[in-house]
Formats: C-alpha cells, sequence, structure tokens
C-alpha cells in the first residue's frame, strides 16, 4: 500500500515537472520568435487602465508607470520618453534618448526614474541572425536628463562573427543595472554577467573563465 502511494507521489511529482518544463520551452520559444518589443504588462490593480486610450501603439512603446496616475512611453520616431497624465491626459517630454550609436533599442527595463536599455545597429534584430553589430548599453536618470554609457562593443570583438554578444533582457534595481553578456579582451571573448553602479559608474564582471575561441569568426 504504502509502495503504492509512493509511485502515485512521485508520478504526481513528475508531471508537475514535466509541466513546468514544458511552459519555460514554449516561453523561450516564443521569446526568441519574437521580432518587435511587445509592450510591458501591468499586473491589474484599482488604478488600471486600457493604455490605447492613451498611447498610440504604432507609433510607440510603453515604459510603465511613473506614479499611480501617470505613465510613460516612448515614441519611435522622435526616441523621446513621455510622461501621459491619466486625470487630465496632459503630456510632457521627460527626455530625448540620443546616444553615440543610435541604433535599434533591442530591450529595456524602467524602475525608480531609472530607464536603461540595450541597443545594435543590425538591419535584422532576430535571436539567431542578429550579431549585435556596434552594440551598446545605456542607462537615463529621467530625474535629471542624464545618458550614462554602461557597456558596449570594443575592438576586441571580432567584426565578422557567429554570435551576438549585446544583452537581449536586462533589469534595474535599486543603482544596479544586471545583464548578461560577453566581454572581449586581449585574451580572448568571454561569457560574462555584468553589473553596472550606476551610483559610482563602474562595471564589475562575474566572467566565465573559459575564452569562447569558436566565436571568434563567422564562418560563411
Amino acid at each position: 500500500m504504502q509502495e503504492k502511494s509512493n509511485e502515485k507521489k512521485n508520478l504526481s511529482i513528475s508531471c508537475i515537472l514535466l509541466t513546468v518544463v514544458t511552459i519555460f520551452s514554449l516561453y523561450f520559444y516564443q521569446e526568441r520568435e519574437t521580432k518587435s518589443l511587445p509592450a510591458s504588462i501591468e499586473p491589474y490593480t484599482e488604478t488600471a487602465v486600457i493604455l490605447s486610450d492613451y498611447i498610440d501603439f504604432e507609433k510607440s512603446i510603453y515604459i510603465g508607470h511613473k506614479s499611480d496616475h501617470e505613465i510613460l512611453y516612448k515614441n519611435y520616431a522622435d526616441n523621446y520618453i513621455r510622461s501621459v497624465d491619466l486625470n487630465t491626459q496632459e503630456q510632457q517630454e521627460l527626455i530625448k534618448l540620443d546616444t553615440q550609436t543610435n541604433g535599434t533599442m533591442t530591450t529595456f527595463d524602467y524602475k525608480d526614474n531609472w530607464f536603461v536599455w540595450s541597443e545594435s545597429q543590425d538591419a535584422e534584430l532576430r535571436v539567431g541572425s542578429s550579431i549585435g553589430e556596434n552594440w551598446a548599453v545605456y542607462a537615463a536618470d529621467l530625474r535629471t536628463g542624464e545618458i550614462i554609457f554602461v557597456d558596449g562593443e570594443n575592438d576586441f570583438f571580432p567584426k565578422t562573427r557567429n554570435f551576438d554578444p549585446h544583452p537581449w533582457s536586462l533589469s534595474v534595481n535599486g543603482s544596479f543595472v544586471v545583464y548578461a553578456s560577453y566581454t572581449a579582451n586581449e585574451d580572448g571573448i568571454y561569457p560574462a554577467i555584468k553589473i553596472y553602479d550606476l551610483n559610482n559608474h563602474k562595471l564589475k564582471l562575474q566572467i566565465q573563465q573559459i575564452p569562447c575561441k569558436s566565436l571568434l569568426v563567422h564562418h560563411l
């Protein structure tokens, strides 16, 4: 009787694990096939709003809630981040995302007045075909208008390559920006977890010690 109970318990655990693995697999497959950035989705609250009443999603992308009555969005054409007051519908230009690379934004995060993003100059932005040409990571302080260069392409990255070194996801929390990427120096190219301190403008690396020699040259 105890054996049957254990078998049922093990079967239940196996089913749960299989379900979790399937969900994650479908999520990552869908993420890899996504060509453009989706609008972020806020959790339902009492102050939930229909974002399309305030943002034209054909021309802009939703960034987040600045407060319980203000939302932020970025316009594709002029690259401005604007706020919208949900009560008065008044809009305000906060910052223009002018950068040295002026690439196409591939991912972003927003929290506590910090907007961070990665960009590249790839002609086609898609996992598997992008190489992160002239990639960069930036952080913008929406309170002061300051734009900080966090990380990006250097001369140690080969121009022809079969990998994309720029981050396809990142996160900002407090004064830290965290993302997975690559670092390149005279010793080679390494996968790395990177942490950037927005207070002292320092980048810290947690590097995998084995260089990725197979990533050096793009094989035609």
